[in-house]
């Protein structure tokens, strides 16, 4: 099915600002210590949103259909894995430098590097690196799979299905099998496969939401509808109860409403997001979904979060159990986060582009 692109290519804020929250959703769960109601809520979306968005893109310029695989693996393999080992470079030289400051012993120093430079080069990613290469791998197989008949990709769709449903069951048997130094380095590629299967689902939802959405242009009711499916996900949500986290394929004790409540919390915030631009533009969420990549990649793997969380429970106080004193705590930690990757962003922005495939701008 061929899709006509979209002729006025500039930047949707609400695309941006969908991935805003996203990110922010990422590092409010990484500052987050205790298993509440507000981060197992925005576990249910957080990493959806941005294949949704991914997906939504793809449709929207229309070139899925007129770009070669080995065009298409080149341009997305710059953009992603060039940040990628740039960022996986810079932190494991990081990390060498604070082991030899907390004075660890060589041997130890040596089974981190070397755990490190698994993690890299099997695209495990060290901490949050993980999701560029899970968004790489999401892309090409949704570009191979869209080149296929409709049976093909039926098939593809259902195998994928079942990769989500039975991911973590198989690797429970396989810990059982293997001992334990041998499950280790089977599991952290074959995780990182089975990830980008299950984004090529949510990159694919994104793709035929731009597709319905051409059926219904006013924008009321959009907005009608992505209040209806934001509450649907908060109704749910509580329901799925277990441990949600993406990046080991753990979706609760029910998959199927992780499913659902990705789908409603994901196209419910980019539709409300959509309607309300035109009253607001949203500068915070559309800085960061902008410079989502930067973010995502930095917070957490060079330890900006760990020193912010730390420095804010030494000055201040963090609380030790679930209460409004607690999430205003890690909102402020959050808020400090930000300010202090403002310099990080920037930096890389003006300075350092080449880290995430941009050309440095001529002044």
């Amino acid at each position: 099915m061929m899709v006509q692109m979209d002729k006025d290519k500039k930047r949707l804020i609400f695309l941006d600002a969908a991935k805003g929250i996203g990110i922010l959703g990422v590092m409010f769960g990484h500052i987050t210590a205790l298993g509440n109601p507000i981060d197992r809520w925005l576990s249910t979306f957080k990493i959806p949103i941005f294949f949704l968005v991914s997906g939504f893109l793809i449709c929207r310029m229309g070139r899925l259909f007129d770009t070669s695989f080995k065009e298409f693996t080149l341009k997305r393999g710059r953009m992603l894995l060039l940040p990628y080992f740039s960022f996986s470079f810079i932190v494991i030289l990081y990390r060498i430098g604070t082991r030899i400051l907390k004075e660890k012993e060589t041997v130890d120093q040596i089974k981190d590097l070397a755990v490190d430079l698994y993690k890299t080069m099997s695209f495990g990613g060290i901490q949050a690196l993980w999701f560029l290469t899970t968004l790489l791998f999401a892309e090409v197989i949704f570009f191979l799979v869209m080149r296929l008949h409709l049976i093909g990709r039926i098939f593809c769709v259902s195998l994928a299905l079942i990769v989500f449903f039975g991911t973590d069951g198989a690797f429970h048997t396989l810990e059982g099998m293997v001992s334990g130094n041998v499950y280790k380095i089977i599991r952290i590629p074959v995780l990182t496969l089975t990830k980008g299967i299950t984004g090529f689902l949510f990159l694919g939802a994104g793709y035929l939401l731009y597709l319905l959405l051409q059926k219904f242009s006013d924008k009321r009711y959009r907005f009608v509808l992505g209040v209806v499916l934001f509450f649907t996900n908060i109704l749910i949500f509580p329901f799925n109860t277990g441990v949600v986290d993406y990046n080991n394929m753990r979706f609760g004790i029910y998959p199927t409403l992780y499913i659902i409540c990705a789908l409603c919390g994901s196209v419910g915030f980019m539709l409300i997001l959509e309607y309300l631009e035109k009253y607001y533009k949203f500068p915070i969420l559309t800085w960061c979904g902008r410079n989502s990549l930067i973010l995502m990649a930095t917070h957490g793997a060079l330890g900006f979060k760990s020193i912010i969380v730390k420095g804010w429970a030494n000055v201040v106080s963090l609380s030790s159990e679930v209460c409004l004193k607690y999430y205003i705590e890690c909102l402020m930690t959050l808020c400090h986060l930000l300010i202090f990757e403002y310099g990080v962003v920037e930096f890389v922005n003006k300075k350092a582009p080449v880290l995430i495939g941009r050309p440095k701008k001529k002044e």
